[in-house]
């Protein structure tokens, strides 16, 4: 996106960027599509040995159709990524071309380690304590749409909140808030790391709670040492 483009010439190199995006989804969900019974397995494995039910006749599909495309979107991370970058660097100046490329260094390793973490350390934990509020009078049928929704969201909202550091210190180089003052906050930033830990956790339980607000806050301290040193 060159600084002298013209608006027309914006929305031209805009709409080709979104068409390779799409495309790079297309692709990626095709051929995850394809491998949705080695995925599903995967994301079972929190599960243990319970087995998932389908309740209509397109369910299997949607939940084909679902797994697929999240995991698409996982694929496609960097290549979207480089595209919303390659769109906005020609009108940026120098030194925000430098913070955004650092910040691009972290975003996909961190939302990766927040999606792993949660996956191992979390989702299994907040699973066996939701299962065991059903008590003896209920059976579990749990239907494979729900499960895939609730698993990678789940996971999503892990991945994202592992993004802390990067907006801490993508904040404070913009001159949005200053390292000092995000440090002098840190009572405010604990509250709010335990609201968001308690929406985004599986179950309510102060454990699993714990879990999630203890990495989310030594991120946040992570971000505010980048802020003060780089």
């Amino acid at each position: 996106m060159a600084k002298d483009m013209s608006l027309m010439g914006h929305l031209e190199e805009l709409r080709l960027r979104i068409i390779k995006i799409v495309l790079a989804l297309i692709i990626a969900a095709s051929v995850c599509y394809a491998f949705f019974d080695e995925l599903l397995k995967i994301i079972l494995i929190p599960l243990g040995n319970q087995k998932l039910v389908y309740l209509t006749v397109t369910e299997p599909f949607i939940a084909r159709f679902k797994l697929g495309f999240m995991a698409a979107l996982v694929v496609c991370l960097p290549i979207i990524i480089y595209q919303v970058l390659a769109f906005l660097a020609p009108g940026l100046d120098r030194r925000e071309k430098k913070y955004l490329f650092f910040s691009v260094l972290l975003i996909v390793p961190l939302f990766t380690c927040g999606a792993v973490f949660g996956y191992y350390v979390v989702l299994p934990v907040g699973i066996k304590w939701l299962l065991a509020q059903s008590g003896p009078h209920l059976k579990q049928n749990l239907t494979v749409s729900n499960y895939i929704s609730f698993s990678l969201l789940f996971l999503l909202s892990f991945g994202l909140t592992f993004e802390t550091p990067v907006i801490v210190w993508m904040l404070s180089k913009l001159n949005i808030v200053t390292h000092k003052t995000l440090l002098r906050n840190w009572r405010i930033a604990l509250v709010s790391i335990l609201f968001i830990a308690a929406f985004i956790t599986p179950d309510w339980s102060p454990v699993t709670m714990m879990l999630v607000a203890a990495p989310a806050f030594v991120l946040y301290f992570l971000g505010i040492i980048l802020a003060r040193f780089f």
